[in-house]
């Protein structure tokens, strides 16, 4: 997630009075007026907070009686600065929360009350908080200043105001312009897709798991294992990738997951074809989807993270790969290969069963 950092030009101006203003010690802001309103589409502002190692300390301007006095807002700093945002920016909960950090706000004037640079040192972040971790999202950082001949009323609240005018209409100009990123979302789904992927089923030699399609001795394309014992061998595995789209603040995780069989490293004696074999290599593959259906149901309920939902996804997939693996050894082990026809049938009518309780996270 890169962090945009934009820099205020220092922008002089000449303001000009007649004549000194006298019998004023104390300097307070007061944030009014602004100049523009903005309606977020993609962000709420939830709160000001100020990280200056100095927080009290604004600097000091010349004010009427010549002195330099220091720098104090109507109310503390972050609440003042809050309190002119919150004029600026329509609030909509339902957008994603950021904060404006103060990260630098020091006054300096130099010169004379006659003649002297108003300077405003200012640095501000916008950070928006993803599960506990902060991401400077947007940031100004500047000096502008003016000149002044006397004393101008006004020009330090102008200065602040331009600034936070500046920070709030750069961050929704960029905001508009980068909504489909994590920054902006508050949530992420996942969503299983079912495209064409391996569905030729008699040219492709990768196929995919469905209802009314079963395996034939065709299907067993490799060569035989001569250092085996067994008379068949059906090579099923799991299919898996993901893309991610953006769009209205939700993370969204098209999931294609599959339960396949590979036909070149699938391989029959050719002597052994026999109908009850077939079947109980039917049911190897058929184990692969019940699997990958239980995976889909466990993916469905999980609570997604925004920053890597991929490492829960891939967690869960590699769990369950590894609980599809014993449940083939188990099958195998229990029927010896479907040599014993009683616990054969025993483990085609709880597959069965199982199947049609996964039912809605079936492959299509």
């Amino acid at each position: 997630m890169k962090s945009i950092f934009n820099i205020l030009i220092p922008v002089i101006v000449f303001a000009w009075s007649s004549k000194v203003a006298q019998g004023q010690h104390e300097q307070i802001i007061k944030l009014e007026n602004p100049t523009i309103k903005i309606s977020p589409k993609h962000y709420r502002l939830e709160s000001v907070i100020d990280r200056r190692k100095h927080s009290s300390d604004n600097g000091k301007i010349f004010t009427t009686g010549g002195k330099l006095t220091e720098v104090r807002f109507s109310q503390s700093t972050e609440n003042s600065i809050q309190a002119y945002c919150d004029k600026i920016l329509e609030q909509d909960t339902s957008l994603v929360p950021v904060r404006i950090s103060i990260d630098k706000l020091h006054f300096t004037d130099v010169g004379t009350a006659a003649k002297h640079t108003l300077t405003l040192q200012i640095k501000l972040s916008v950070i928006r908080t993803i599960e506990g971790k902060e991401f400077e999202v947007y940031g100004t950082n500047g000096s502008p200043s003016f000149i002044s001949q006397g004393i101008t009323p006004g020009l330090a609240e102008k200065l602040v105001q331009q600034s936070l005018e500046a920070l709030l209409k750069g961050f929704d100009e960029y905001a508009n312009s980068n909504s489909e990123q994590q920054t902006f979302c508050s949530k992420t789904e996942a969503i299983f897709v079912y495209d064409g992927s391996y569905t030729d089923y008699e040219n492709s030699d990768t196929i995919r798991w469905k209802s009314d399609y079963k395996l034939k001795w065709t299907d067993f394309q490799g060569k035989p294992d001569p250092a085996s014992n067994f008379s068949a061998q059906s090579n099923c595995m799991f299919s898996y990738k993901s893309k991610i789209e953006y769009k209205s603040g939700i993370m969204k995780m098209s999931l294609f997951l599959y339960p396949c069989f590979t036909k070149k490293a699938s391989w029959v004696v050719e002597q052994n074809q026999q109908e009850g074999l077939l079947n109980h290599e039917q049911l190897h593959f058929d184990i692969c989807e019940l699997y990958i259906r239980k995976l889909r149901k466990q993916i469905s309920g999980m609570s997604l993270g925004i920053l890597d939902p991929g490492s829960q996804i891939r967690t869960a997939f590699e769990q369950a790969w590894q609980d599809y693996q014993s449940a083939q050894s188990l099958y195998d082990d229990e029927t010896r290969h479907g040599l014993i026809e009683k616990e054969q049938k025993r483990w085609e009518t709880s597959i069965l069963e199982q199947l049609k309780s996964y039912e809605e996270f079936a492959t299509q």
